[in-house]
């Protein structure tokens, strides 16, 4: 995966000029320009002057002045904050599809994060009423397994691993990610049988997987916010109070909320604006492959109540 010439991706409803290859359609340039660029290089990882934290327990993160670093294993990446650039390191021998893995759903969402975006970690699908549900929630919980079902049912896909959501007064919209979904083996089997997929990384049971639904065309007005919670029978739905929303959404949003107070007390106030803004609701169900109907059928009714 080395350098070359930059190619154009639509990711998130921006234009990405890349030197990573994605496994996604080339764009055609954009008239004004990408609205970033990946580029692979150099990066420094021993600031004298950097500011570092703990980070997830594949990711460690910090400040160099004005640039943000990332370190995942098998590559590390600086974000620009004053310009729209990234750069990418690889170690010898990684895995190409691991790499993309990483930089569009963990590196991206965390740029879009400090160009003033909030990025929910998290799958999303537009209801029947054309209002975008997006569902968080933690590692295995169900979330891709729950969207790709909700879109063989014919409601439009708009992402799988993150959800980017802008704000105009007080309505939120959510953007298409990309094409895609993320599966294991069982899901493949029971809700995206013959359709193509790749490995995520090396030998990984979770491939890529493109199921044969219809993509979203955004940005879609939201509408519900759902975090995803215990493997409980009956299916049921509540709402959460405010202070248990923008806790839920703070959790489940990609940010760079380590880097200060000042960045801490904005994570909070973005996530404490669209709890305020947009019903979030707690799902329980049971995880099987019948349930799905009764999940769809209880969202409906919580976005035709108004939340």
């Amino acid at each position: 995966m080395g350098a070359g010439r930059p190619v154009i991706y639509s990711v998130y409803g921006v234009h990405v000029a890349s030197e990573i290859e994605f496994p996604l359609a080339a764009r055609p340039e954009p008239s004004g320009g990408p609205d970033v660029d990946i580029r692979l290089g150099p990066v420094d990882w021993d600031p004298p002057d950097g500011e570092w934290w703990e980070g997830d327990t594949w990711l460690e993160r910090g400040w160099s002045g004005g640039t943000a670093l990332l370190v995942f294993p098998g590559l590390s990446a600086a974000l620009d904050v004053a310009a729209p650039v990234i750069t990418v390191n690889l170690d010898d021998g990684v895995d190409p599809a691991y790499v993309a893995h990483v930089v569009l759903d963990h590196v991206l969402p965390r740029w879009l994060y400090l160009r003033g975006d909030l990025v929910l970690h998290g799958g999303a699908v537009v209801a029947p009423s054309g209002q975008a549900v997006a569902f968080v929630g933690t590692t295995g919980r169900g979330k891709s397994s729950l969207v790709t079902a909700l879109a063989t049912a014919g409601w439009p896909l708009l992402g799988d691993d993150a959800c980017r959501l802008g704000r105009t007064d007080a309505t939120w919209w959510a953007h298409p990610s990309y094409p895609g979904v993320r599966l294991n083996r069982a899901s493949r089997a029971a809700l995206a049988p013959g359709a193509t997929s790749s490995p995520m990384a090396g030998d990984s049971d979770k491939h890529r997987v493109f199921p044969d639904v219809r993509a979203a065309v955004g940005p879609v007005p939201l509408g519900l916010v759902v975090e995803l919670g215990a493997d409980l029978a009956p299916a049921s739905l509540h709402r959460l109070s405010l202070g248990q929303a923008v806790g839920v959404v703070t959790q489940h949003s990609f940010s760079l909320s380590g880097s200060g107070p000042s960045m801490t007390r904005d994570a909070f106030a973005r996530s404490g604006d669209l709890a305020t803004d947009v019903p979030v609701h707690h799902l329980e169900f049971p995880r099987r492959w019948d349930v799905f109907a009764d999940v769809a059928a209880l969202v409906d009714a919580a976005l035709s109540a108004g939340g």
